[in-house]
């Protein structure tokens, strides 16, 4: 790693030189064994993600004492922020990350030259790619490029007037049982998990469970006639 990016600025534009950097091969998650009764086996459970840390140590070259605290301004409005943003590290450069800075430590003097290190907590995910694209009528397959699950939503306009659909992706369906009219589009979004018909959010009328993206190919099918396109974000690990 050389450079870091965020909020429209880069380190180097700062002046600052990336001495080290320290990242977790994944980020730490939660899950739970259960012993199973009566039996010798226990039942895996798989909890969440939790936030990764990324730490950077930056070293910054001055001609004199005064020229850091000249610049000091800039690199603390640069790193603190109440709000998390968009960060990019130069030697993953397909991906991005979503944080803020959460912490520094007391910078080192060298006469005049000062270091210190930066702790971002993350997403646990790199986002990648982020995908619009129209599906075909019936059955389709979307292969997402990202190595883990991802939300999506879908956006079905019906081109006939139809008593509820049901939308399978892989094997979880889940089924709309109002009436639909021909091009009133309706919105399926797996990660507010939302069925909205125009702009009306349905909850009872609803039944089954919102399914992710998997890594890789992923079969999506649709019982009624309709024009159908697909927004996701890819995520990997």
């Amino acid at each position: 790693m050389k450079t870091v990016t965020m909020k429209g600025q880069t380190s180097n534009n700062l002046g600052l030189i990336v001495v080290d950097s320290e990242r977790p091969l994944f980020p730490e998650f939660n899950e739970d064994y259960r012993q199973v009764e009566g039996r010798d086996i226990r039942s895996h459970h798989w909890g969440e993600l939790h936030a990764a840390q990324v730490r950077v140590r930056f070293l910054k070259k001055n001609d004199s004492s005064a020229d850091w605290l000249s610049d000091r301004r800039a690199i603390v409005s640069w790193l603190f922020s109440k709000e998390e943003h968009e960060i990019a590290f130069d030697d993953e450069p397909d991906h991005t990350f979503v944080g803020k800075v959460t912490g520094t430590d007391i910078p080192e003097n060298y006469k005049p030259d000062v270091s210190f290190w930066v702790t971002f907590t993350l997403h646990p995910f790199r986002y990648g790619a982020t995908i619009s694209r129209p599906l075909t009528s019936g059955t389709a397959e979307v292969v997402n490029a990202g190595t883990y699950e991802t939300p999506y939503t879908l956006t079905i306009t019906p081109t006939a007037t139809a008593q509820g659909f049901t939308l399978t992706i892989n094997d979880n369906a889940i089924t709309y049982n109002g009436v639909l009219l021909s091009g009133h589009p309706i919105t399926v979004d797996a990660d507010a998990l939302e069925v909205r018909v125009g702009d009306e959010l349905k909850v009872k009328e609803v039944d089954g469970g919102f399914a992710l993206l998997q890594g890789g190919v992923n079969t999506i099918s649709l019982d009624i006639p309709a024009d159908v396109s697909i927004t996701y974000t890819e995520r990997s690990l």
